[in-house]
């Protein structure tokens, strides 16, 4: 076999897409698979040696041409036994995989959809980029091609002003928390002192009664949607440092990787 002769193109600048973006790893190429049903007409598809085949349960039907955000969100049945990563630093050349993937025919009638995903990180946005070049293959025999993208800022605090601005909301979140605890407080006591001795049910009724209103309600759903956002913010900030720190640790060992001419 014979790598591709890249010329002065080096393989520092291969693992660059349009020069800004480093590209992450290896190619991934997966496809979701047909299931086999029933043919309407079985005499004529038997006579003819021909199959009938329908997408996955729950997977993207593609008779029409399906619109990006359709894609993007469809639930791709991934048939992980065909999945292939193509990689510069394995043991043989991305030419000669793909050849013999076609050898094998690793593509065939039997594959509804391919996508070939790559991974990037653009140091000037900071954002590091999932993007997905989608294949798709309906009995029409057109062969349908999307490309979609899913992204995400490592450092989500990159200058001080942010965090003054989620200050600011929050703090005017707080502020308004406390207000309504003030006036639930100075409701529980001007019902207690109407009805000394009176039942939790009548104490309950009257403090409904007291302090409950339209706008105090909004102010309840403001807040709580709020805090519920906080929680989720907190939760992604967070794994944000884990996939950053993951990144970094495996260029360590990719870059190791590709310096012995090995495989990871």
């Amino acid at each position: 076999s014979q790598n591709v002769n890249l010329g002065t193109f080096t393989k520092g600048a291969a693992r660059k897409y349009l020069q800004y973006n480093r590209k992450i790893g290896p190619v991934k190429l997966s496809q979701q698979g047909v299931v086999r049903v029933a043919c309407p007409n079985e005499e004529v598809s038997d006579m003819y040696n021909l199959t009938c085949s329908r997408q996955p349960e729950g997977a993207l039907e593609v008779e029409l041409k399906p619109t990006e955000i359709e894609v993007s969100q469809a639930n791709y049945k991934e048939d992980v036994s065909k999945t292939v990563w193509l990689d510069m630093y394995g043991s043989s050349s991305v030419k000669t995989k793909l050849e013999e993937l076609e050898v094998a025919r690793w593509l065939n009638p039997g594959t509804s959809m391919l996508r070939v995903s790559i991974l990037t990180y653009n140091a000037d946005a900071d954002i590091l980029a999932g993007t997905d070049i989608n294949f798709m293959f309906p009995a029409s025999g057109h062969i349908y091609k999307e490309l979609t993208h899913r992204t995400v800022c490592l450092k989500a605090y990159s200058s001080w002003y942010f965090w003054v601005f989620d200050a600011l909301f929050y703090g005017q979140i707080t502020f308004l928390f406390l207000n309504e605890l003030k006036e639930v407080v100075h409701s529980l006591k001007a019902v207690k002192g109407l009805r000394d001795g009176a039942g939790v049910t009548s104490h309950v009724r009257d403090f409904l009664g007291e302090y409950v209103s339209f706008w105090n309600l909004v102010d309840w759903i403001s807040i709580i949607l709020a805090y519920t956002i906080l929680g989720l913010w907190i939760q992604q900030v967070t794994n944000e440092k884990k996939l950053q720190a993951d990144l970094i640790s495996y260029n360590d060992r990719y870059e190791a990787c590709g310096t012995s001419g090995g495989s990871d």
